[in-house]
């Protein structure tokens, strides 16, 4: 609230500069605070395609880097705001973010492309884990290991509710 602010300069707390934010990242209220959560686009399950003839993709898989996700705090207004945790780099981190008593609960994981012909590829997450960063000191921890066939839903008293496809064999690249 600050009238005749354009809110198009760094003085304003509303802005937030391309460098600090990236465009998949979000915004939440938890325990009396704004926060800006800024991390990639998520890009497990997705498959490119190359039409370009002299680009052979490489065999195997290769890691794909992700800049570091980073959790920003501030005051409800915007006011206030600092840089209170940064995650691992090479780390991707899923949309949802869960609150409890004093932690955020964040969903990590391993990304990685497969060709699967010469034109084709797609990503894979392995590693996936949800962690845990205590809001008081700003510690991360390892709650439990994740498996990538597993989507949390939603929460139910002090647990998850997560659902699944079971098929009767095992899916392929073909």
């Amino acid at each position: 609230n600050r009238p005749g602010c354009g809110h198009d300069t760094a003085e304003c707390p509303a802005v937030f500069d391309q460098t600090s934010m990236n465009l998949a990242g979000s915004l939440f209220i938890h325990e009396g605070f704004l926060y800006a959560f800024s991390h990639d686009q998520d890009r497990a399950g997705a498959s490119s395609f190359s039409s370009d003839s002299g680009g052979v993709m490489t065999e195997g898989a290769q890691s794909i880097s992700s800049t570091p996700a980073v959790l920003y705090r501030m005051n409800l207004d915007g006011t206030d705001r600092k840089k209170v945790f940064s995650f691992e780099s090479g780390l991707a981190l899923e949309d949802m973010v869960l609150g409890g008593d004093g932690a955020l609960y964040f969903i990590t994981k391993k990304l990685s492309a497969e060709s699967v012909d010469q034109r084709t590829s797609y990503v894979t997450a392995t590693q996936r884990k949800l962690m845990k960063v205590d809001t008081q000191t700003w510690e991360c921890s390892e709650v439990c290991p994740l498996d990538t066939d597993w989507e949390i839903i939603g929460t139910w008293k002090d647990g998850l509710v997560m659902s699944n496809f079971v098929f009767d064999h095992e899916l392929t690249t073909a």
